[in-house]
């Protein structure tokens, strides 16, 4: 059994490789888990049963059609890479992921960076957008205390902030010690609202595994991931022209198959 090290929040299962990899192909799966969150609908419920299928998620992927109209043709089949892209390239008036793009602005579009702005989600009820905590598992092996020692290296104050200014904006500090250094890097400095929005994004952030705080931590929602049911439930209807009550009807008993079997 891995021994676990909690760095950021929690802890969460072990996940499958080629689970994150294709989690991690889809920009639009998380996008969309944000657009049902902002109404109140959730993925899961509070016990971890499928609620997928709720007024508040077909408004979600009705929004998310209606928008659709206003990106360039090819957008179903966007990554991240891809969103950024259209933005910094002029292709799309808007984007998300802002870490990411400030620092594609410095770098391919200069002259973007003061037309350039940085704002919540479109809410309802709640104002929310999608949070990935970094974590760190060590096995038990021979060398566990060193890899134990290494992390605690690696976790000092300036050996985090070289990390975080890698691609400043793009991950948060965890440490309320650091937020203050964090925001001295130029690029940030430069755009104190931009610095501002990024900053205050993991306040009122959800995680996929942990939807609400009401919620346990959801150890199904890898199989959802996974099986890329969401990122498939938009194709239907952003591709396929299928009527959003039945793709999210859909897309409600594929989540109830892949997670049936899986036990806490």
């Amino acid at each position: 059994m891995p021994r676990q090290i909690k760095l950021s929040g929690f802890v969460r299962d072990e996940l499958n490789p080629r689970s994150v990899q294709e989690a991690l192909d889809s920009a639009n799966g998380e996008e969309i888990i944000v657009q049902l969150n902002t109404p109140g609908g959730f993925v899961f419920d509070e016990k971890l049963n499928v609620a997928f299928n709720s007024p508040e998620t077909r408004t979600a992927f009705t929004y998310y059609r209606d928008m659709a109209r206003f990106s360039p043709p090819d957008a179903g089949k966007y990554g991240f890479r891809e969103c950024s892209n259209a933005f910094v390239s002029g292709s799309s008036a808007t984007t998300f992921y802002w870490g990411r793009v400030l620092s594609h602005l410095y770098k391919m579009a200069k002259d973007l960076v003061p037309k350039s702005g940085c704002v919540p989600n479109p809410r309802k009820k709640y104002t929310k957008t999608c949070l990935n905590f970094d974590e760190m598992y060590i096995n038990k092996t021979p060398n566990t205390q060193e890899a134990i020692e290494f992390v605690k290296f690696f976790f000092q104050r300036e050996n985090v902030l070289k990390m975080l200014w890698v691609v400043p904006g793009h991950v948060v500090p965890t440490q309320k010690s650091l937020a203050e250094k964090y925001l001295e890097h130029p690029w940030l400095k430069e755009n104190p609202d931009i610095a501002k929005a990024l900053a205050e994004s993991p306040s009122y952030a959800v995680a996929e595994t942990k939807e609400s705080p009401d919620h346990p931590f959801n150890y199904k929602m890898v199989a959802v991931v996974g099986n890329m049911v969401i990122p498939d439930c938009i194709q239907k209807i952003i591709i396929g022209k299928e009527p959003v009550e039945k793709a999210v009807s859909w897309a409600h008993k594929k989540m109830v198959e892949v997670t049936k079997d899986i036990k806490a």
